[in-house]
Formats: C-alpha cells, sequence, structure tokens
C-alpha cells in the first residue's frame, strides 16, 4: 500500500473507508454530497448537544449565586458559539439552538420569542 512506503500506518478501529454517497462525520462536522457533486457541511448532532449542555449549566452556574458570572459574559458565549456555526449550511438549527437559548433565558432577559 501506499501508506506503507510513506511510513504511515492506519488503525483499522479508527479508519473507515466509505462512498462519499453517505453521510459522514469528519473533526465534529457532518458532510453530505449531493447528487450535483456539491459538499455540504452542516453542524453535528453532537456539537449541538454539547452547546445546548452548556446552555444548561451556565443558566445553572447564574443561578446558584456561586460564581461570579454576568449575563453579560453568558450572552456572549452564546454569540460566540453561534457565530462560529453560521459558516454551516445548519440554518434551521441556528435558529432552534437561539430558541432554546432565550427559552432557557428568557425571564432572566425579559425576552419573549414566538406566540404567547
Amino acid at each position: 500500500m501506499k501508506t506503507n512506503e510513506l511510513g504511515m500506518f492506519l488503525s483499522d478501529r479508527k479508519t473507515r473507508i466509505c462512498k462519499l454517497n453517505r453521510r459522514f462525520n469528519f473533526l465534529h462536522n457532518t458532510y453530505i454530497l449531493t447528487s450535483t457533486g456539491k459538499l455540504i457541511n452542516t453542524i453535528s448532532h453532537l456539537t449541538l448537544k454539547r452547546h445546548r449542555k452548556r446552555i444548561r449549566k451556565l443558566l445553572y452556574l447564574y443561578k446558584s449565586k456561586k460564581s461570579e458570572i454576568k449575563l453579560s459574559d453568558i450572552v456572549n458565549i452564546h454569540k460566540g458559539c453561534m457565530g462560529s456555526y453560521r459558516y454551516y449550511n445548519s440554518y434551521i438549527a441556528l435558529v432552534n439552538m437561539n430558541r432554546y437559548f432565550i427559552k432557557n433565558f428568557n425571564s432572566i432577559l425579559g425576552v419573549s420569542y414566538g406566540r404567547k
């Protein structure tokens, strides 16, 4: 194999060769190849799950008064994560994540979202 000539070793446990027309994850991103040949890069479900967990933890820290975290810091953390996610092709996931953030912090922020 060419990898042996280059001095590289592939791990059978970590390496997977698959067709590109199937969805696959690489470096916490999900890639999809369309029939036209366009590669779509979306946010991994694990990344969204990790961000929701971060929101819950920040809410807990803010309400517990044990830490000196400010509300402006929490909002900046959320905006920073959402800013890095905007380069993905996941508009609906971003809207849902903003809704989740506002739903958890609406009593603190004084902001309502959606229908009453």
